[in-house]
């Protein structure tokens, strides 16, 4: 998530245009942090150590396709 806002969340102009309701500025602001929370939870979640993860034929373990 970028901050790339210049100055708080609003709606954009275009759901209204488009027929959208019920939309708030103040809903806009609650959704960006929800959504900053959920990133922040995936980025404290710890990932699974020891799983294997299986590599697709024709790929070393490396990365790289395999010399033929």
């Amino acid at each position: 998530m970028a901050d790339f806002l210049y100055g708080p969340p609003a709606v954009y102009p275009g759901w209204t245009a488009f027929g959208v309701t019920g939309l708030t500025d103040a809903l806009m602001a609650e959704r960006a942090d929800e959504y900053m929370n959920s990133l922040l939870k995936r980025l404290e979640t710890p990932s699974p150590v020891g799983r294997r993860q299986s590599i697709p034929a024709g790929i070393s373990k490396n990365g790289f396709k395999k010399p033929i």
